[in-house]
């Protein structure tokens, strides 16, 4: 998951004007709030994508 996920990230950042790591950053923060407050071991949880 991390493999789509990465470049997803970096391409949210880039454009929004807030730079690379700005996107790195989020999918960090967001990783570890989904895996604290996630429902479930095995669920995954991913950004919507349209």
């Amino acid at each position: 998951m991390a493999i789509v996920a990465l470049p997803l990230e970096l391409g949210f950042g880039v454009p929004s004007g807030l730079g690379a790591e700005a996107g790195l950053a989020t999918a960090v923060v967001a990783g570890a709030v989904a895996a604290v407050f996630g429902g479930s071991s095995l669920q995954v949880s991913v950004r919507p994508v349209s």
